[in-house]
């Protein structure tokens, strides 16, 4: 193959005798098979990812929304249920605390009264 300029601009022409191959039956579909890229692979590269299905596009960046949405939902519960659980084993602390020195009042009392 070789280009030659024409009246306008440039053709492009066979040698003499050169003859154009035809691809052998299922060898085009095969090709077109093996490059399947991923979706996300095309979502990712900068070249295709105005071209992959806007509405898939939204579909999957509500979905990610709603993930991050619902983790921190959930580290928010957790932080919450941490934080009641330390209030209540505090409250626990405070009132065995309270029943000790009761205890201690009493064994006195028991104690001064015996003598």
């Amino acid at each position: 193959m070789r280009l030659l300029r024409s009246g306008s601009g440039w053709a492009v022409c066979d040698p003499p005798g050169a003859r154009r191959g035809h691809p052998l039956p299922g060898v085009a579909r095969f090709l077109l098979s093996a490059w399947r890229p991923d979706t996300e692979a095309l979502l990712q590269d900068p070249l295709y990812q105005a071209f992959v299905l806007p509405a898939w596009q939204a579909d999957r960046r509500r979905a990610e929304t709603e993930a991050q949405a619902r983790r921190e939902a959930e580290q928010q519960a957790r932080a919450e249920a941490r934080q009641e659980a330390e209030q209540r084993a505090a409250a626990i602390t405070t009132r065995a605390e309270a029943a000790e020195a009761e205890v201690a009042r009493l064994k006195r009392l028991l104690r001064d009264k015996g003598e």
